[in-house]
């Protein structure tokens, strides 16, 4: 865990990123409201575990959430051969839904670390969709949008009932959804260039 120079720890945002794309099980103690919750990211099997169903929360619930720690976590318990149906164990839940949470109501309202510079967005397919098909509003509209092109962050701050901060939380969400595809315009002017 990194400290800034004021002694506060990182972002929680930032860091559940690092631990999606390391996919590295990880304990988070995270405060709210004078409460600390651990959450432990289960990256390899697309789960988290809580004493609570984050998806669930309340609109403003997030919105403070600030990160304690982080360590790493003891992987889930393996399944054993003799059951023949997986079921979700107790206090464990789909990971998608913490993602968007997150991403849509969390403390972060500007793009990550990792999205900055001259970039454009757009999104990947893939076959399951169920995740964010139930974007509310503007948010599904943009997703729909980035289906068929790529756009800059300040481009799609300017479509039909986004801004800054809806644009960069619905890019974070597919970012930690691993859904985003980010064309860097240095490179794209460059390869154009280069193609005449």
């Amino acid at each position: 865990r990194r400290l800034d120079s004021e002694g506060q720890g990182a972002e929680l945002t930032e860091v559940v990123a690092v631990c999606l794309r390391e996919r590295e099980a990880t304990l988070l103690s995270i405060e709210l409201d004078g409460w600390v919750w651990p959450i432990t990211l289960l990256p390899d099997r697309s789960l988290y575990r809580a004493p609570i169903d984050w998806s669930e929360a309340p609109p403003a619930g997030l919105a403070r959430a600030r990160l304690l720690g982080c360590e790493p976590a003891l992987p889930a318990p393996r399944l054993t051969s003799q059951r023949k149906r997986w079921s979700m164990p107790p206090c464990h839940y789909r990971l998608d839904g913490l993602i968007w949470t997150l991403a849509l109501r969390g403390p972060r309202s500007q793009l990550l670390g990792a999205l900055q510079g001259p970039l454009r967005f757009g999104l990947a397919c893939r076959a399951c969709d169920a995740a964010d098909a139930g974007l509310p509003g503007a948010l599904g509209s943009a997703l729909r949008r980035l289906r068929d092109t790529t756009a800059a962050l300040d481009e799609i701050a300017r479509w039909p009932g986004l801004d800054a901060k809806r644009a960069s939380r619905l890019i974070n969400g597919l970012y930690l959804s691993s859904r985003l595809v980010i064309v860097d315009t240095h490179q794209r002017r460059a390869a154009e260039r280069a193609a005449w």
